[in-house]
């Protein structure tokens, strides 16, 4: 019976590709991540067979994969109680993950149907449009990279487990170029994938926000910036990370940042002040972390709360320092201030759209800013908020968070200082 069962798991398995995770086995656990195309719906198809041959199985999050994982209880064949073979999903290298997917029908999907002049509320009858276009002949595509990659992504969009959703969310955005188009006439709708349009002979700065661009019929060009949710939900205004808010604020605090975590947080894994976050030090700095968390999480957890205090405090400090520069940021990272064109930001939910307006508050309001200061949230070891003010009257409150967004051995400490940044909108 035990060999049988054992049988039946890898007979499963060995159906994909997949791999031991070694950073993460131990004697009563194996960790094995299974590489596809489509991680959730190769997750599901995995469980339906291990149900169809009764193997017990339970979905739950680890450290391994933002991606809940498949556990299958192992006890039976090491005859150890709390035994585990524990499934995490990974996309293949070089594929697209399903964020990706997912994102690209809401931008690409609309732009296709609005420059075609088709329009259903249908979402099958969509994609068997989107699908049978000739491709080659769109208009939407800035160049024939960016026009390959959207043939990939309409033959790969009905593998997303968000498919319907999605597709509605496009109805929502074409809703929105539809009653844009009646207001003022527009003439192109550009997919910015990998590229940006040109405008007036110039290429847009690769650092604009806008997934799409819209060009008028009276010239003027216009950015958007998609967001995709239910119609309450916050999604990030701004997503980025410590280091390139240094690099454009105070690039020496990235050596002074990485000097404190090392005196601090890392000495004990690393005898290399200058190399333990970089090159084969990094690496081996990662496994010692590693094993810490194996062995120790309450520990490992306490240590990365303290690196997470030490970044939150610098960061503050960095964004806090130099009104000037700061704004100037501001303007550009979140506003996605340009000159020649601007930004507005377009939610979609179900197929339906609203425009956000946080960001055009912050434009209006940045200009007036006189003086910057912060506060550090006393519920939450992440948020904090950046306060603009102009006076003692008239104040605005921005909030952030700073936190891992990686997994594996790459989350947590083993992101060393370069945690992610999001700008969540302002304080309500």
């Amino acid at each position: 019976m035990m060999a049988e069962n054992g049988r039946k798991l890898f007979n499963i398995l060995n159906q994909y590709s997949y791999s031991e995770v070694k950073a993460g086995s131990t004697r009563l656990k194996k960790v094995m991540a299974v590489k596809s195309k489509n991680r959730q719906a190769t997750q599901k198809e995995i469980e339906k067979k291990l149900s169809d041959v009764g193997l017990f199985f339970m979905r739950e999050k680890t450290r391994f994969s933002s991606q809940a994982a498949t556990i299958i209880d192992y006890s039976e064949l090491t005859k150890v109680k709390g035994s585990q073979v524990i499934l995490v999903f990974k996309p293949e290298s070089g594929g697209m993950t399903e964020t990706t997917l997912n994102s690209t029908i809401t931008e690409l999907v609309p732009a296709l149907a609005f420059m075609n002049s088709y329009f259903t509320e249908d979402v099958n009858d969509l994609y068997y449009y989107i699908k049978n276009l000739d491709n080659s002949k769109q208009t939407v595509y800035v160049n024939d990279r960016d026009m390959k990659a959207g043939q990939e992504f309409i033959d790969d969009m009905p593998k997303s487990s968000k498919f319907e959703i999605k597709m509605k969310n496009a109805i929502g955005v074409q809703k929105f170029l539809i009653d844009e188009h009646k207001k003022r006439p527009i003439k192109q709708v550009f997919f910015a994938y990998r590229a940006k349009p040109k405008f007036n002979n110039k290429e847009i700065s690769a650092k604009h926000k806008g997934d799409i661009f819209l060009l008028y019929e009276n010239g003027n060009m216009l950015g958007v910036s998609l967001k995709a949710g239910d119609e309450k939900s916050a999604e990030p205004k701004l997503n980025t990370y410590v280091n390139k808010i240094f690099e454009t604020l105070d690039p020496n605090k990235v050596d002074v940042l990485r000097n404190e975590l090392y005196n601090k947080i890392y000495k004990s894994f690393s005898t290399d002040k200058s190399q333990y976050d970089t090159g084969a030090e990094r690496r081996n700095t990662k496994k010692k972390l590693s094993n810490l968390e194996s062995n120790n999480l309450s520990k490992y957890e306490e240590l990365y709360d303290k690196s997470l205090g030490i970044i939150r405090k610098t960061l503050v400090d960095v964004l806090t320092e130099n009104v000037k520069k700061t704004v100037a940021y501001f303007n550009e990272a979140i506003v996605g201030k340009d000159v020649d064109v601007p930004l507005i930001v377009v939610k979609a939910f179900n197929d339906s759209y609203k425009i956000l307006t946080d960001d055009d508050e912050v434009e209006v309001f940045l200009p007036r800013t006189k003086k910057i200061e912060s506060k550090i949230s006393k519920t939450s070891k992440q948020n904090f908020t950046i306060e603009l003010i102009e006076n003692t009257r008239s104040k605005m409150g921005l909030e952030f968070a700073v936190r891992s967004n990686k997994v594996g051995d790459d989350h947590k400490l083993g992101q060393f200082f370069n945690l992610a940044v999001k700008f969540n909108g302002v304080s309500k």
